[in-house]
């Protein structure tokens, strides 16, 4: 994998305060797919943060 560089990405907290995150973009040597690096509080395809759902 190599680094092509970053984007944002928003999410929503446990109080309803937005924050914004750089996250970077990931594409494989191999195949050409691109990928991101998520750290462990943002889940995939999600707007709130993992805490926030595990809440619910």
């Amino acid at each position: 994998m190599k680094v092509i560089g970053t984007r944002d990405r928003k999410a929503i907290d446990r109080s309803g305060k937005k924050h914004i995150y750089n996250i970077r973009r990931l594409q494989c040597e191999q195949c050409g797919k691109i990928h991101h690096e998520l750290p462990e509080f943002l889940v995939p395809y999600k707007r709130y943060k993992s805490e926030c759902i595990e809440y619910v």
